[in-house]
């Protein structure tokens, strides 16, 4: 398919990242001293005529044999307007050209190339695919902008096949890979065969595109919806007078649930009760009921941890600094802290400190928590009469509490502090 007698040595316009093809229009902003001294060249002695090729590597500012592909495009000069040092040059594809020379001068580079001609396949199968393709193009047209109208109108007016394929390559969105690769096929058939590929990726790349739309549309509008719910709720219970206009903790409440990296179940729990003290009047019983035990459930500790310090060395050391003596009880201590660090478990007896009042029951245990770096919580427990005191009160009752131990625990901040329980003998002394 090729003649050997169309042999022509015309300049070098080497381009990043644009494929010209033929019959087509292309504006290019021509910078660089080769490019320009080709493009004046080639006005001047070859009729406007120029070999234009894209380089494999947009970053090269010199491209040579190595960083240029073998296909390009024969092209005329149509216009040229200069402006600050840089030429608008419009190039108009004529045929697809070979390579056969690169001869790379100092200030301008030439090339020896062979036109090429198309190669036609089987007609029935041209005009399915021509058909094929005009079907698909219709399906992506209204979901992409990259086609100018007058194209549009030219691709569904029903062009020849070379037209419609070469039309296709420049102007859709595809990689320089593919569309060199559309410039290098020289079966009109084949070329076919690759736009409709890309039209049917184009086509899965659209549904999926608008899917994703679709979904984040819809929380937008979910969250807005129930933005605009709240607050005409609000404003509703304002004119009831339900809820003063100054007081609305609900959304700082909803975003600590949220933000916070609480348990599920409490998650759940803490939502279901915030959704029942938006609908209390502010002036209820219940609504401060409610409103307490909220605080309570989110300010417990559900997940802060401190870290234990590990040097038993150092452990015993602070045990001796803070109590001079009492060597059994250290040693049992110490014993108790070693099983713990080699089980990396605290599944073990609860350390009982007895003996009378003075002898450092309780500095001891503040001792254990400095030697570990952990939190210390003291219980007292002597004097309780009521069990509801440890185990907390029921919530009917206005200014419930929760128990002792839930008390301490949101006091510490954590959940892993040393807890000493104070006066335990005395719990039951009385009926």
């Amino acid at each position: 398919m090729k003649n050997k007698s169309l042999q022509v040595t015309i300049p070098v316009v080497c381009t990043r990242g644009i494929v010209v093809f033929p019959n087509q229009d292309v504006v290019i902003e021509v910078g660089r001293e080769k490019s320009v001294n080709a493009v004046e060249e080639a006005s001047n002695h070859y009729e406007g005529h120029v070999w234009v090729v894209c380089q494999n590597d947009i970053m090269i500012d010199n491209p040579t044999l190595d960083n240029i592909y073998k296909f390009g495009t024969l092209c005329h000069i149509k216009t040229i307007r200069k402006k600050d040092g840089f030429m608008r040059v419009t190039f108009t594809g004529l045929e697809r050209a070979e390579l056969v020379e690169y001869i790379d001068g100092d200030k301008l580079t030439m090339a020896l190339i062979q036109p090429v001609t198309n190669i036609a396949g089987d007609e029935i199968e041209e005009l399915a695919l021509v058909k094929r393709v005009a079907v698909e193009f219709e399906n992506v047209a209204n979901s992409t902008t990259h086609f100018p109208p007058e194209v549009i109108s030219q691709l569904t007016k029903g062009v020849s096949a070379v037209v419609l394929a070469d039309q296709f390559a420049q102007y859709f969105p595809l990689s320089l890979d593919k569309k060199q690769q559309l410039l290098e096929t020289l079966n009109v058939n084949e070329r076919l065969m690759l736009i409709i590929s890309e039209l049917e990726k184009e086509k899965e790349m659209s549904r999926v595109e608008t899917s994703i739309n679709e979904k984040v549309r819809e929380r937008i509008e979910e969250g807005q919806r129930e933005y605009y719910l709240r607050e005409k709720m609000r404003a509703i219970k304002e004119e009831l007078g339900d809820v003063s206009n100054v007081v609305d903790d609900t959304a700082e409440l909803r975003e600590l649930i949220e933000k916070n990296p609480y348990p599920e179940h409490v998650k759940q729990k803490a939502l279901e009760e915030l959704a029942r003290y938006e609908m209390l009047p502010a002036s209820s019983g219940e609504a401060s009921v409610v409103r307490t035990y909220l605080d309570w459930l989110l300010k417990t500790p559900w997940y802060g941890l401190t870290e234990d310090n590990e040097d038993l060395d150092l452990v015993q050391d602070r045990l001796n600094q803070d109590h001079f003596g009492l060597i059994k009880v250290k040693d049992r201590i110490m014993e108790y802290l070693a099983v713990k660090q080699m089980t990396k478990s605290l599944n073990a007896p609860i350390l009982c400190l007895v003996g009378p009042p003075g002898v450092g029951k309780t500095s001891l245990g503040k001792s254990i928590a400095r030697s570990l770096d952990r939190k210390f919580v003291k219980m007292s427990v002597g004097g309780v009469k009521d069990e509801s005191e440890i185990r907390g009160h029921r919530r009917t009752y206005l200014g419930s509490m929760p128990g002792r131990i839930i008390q301490g625990m949101k006091k510490a901040g954590v959940i892993n502090p040393v807890f000493l329980i104070d006066e335990i003998d005395k719990l039951g002394s009385d009926y």
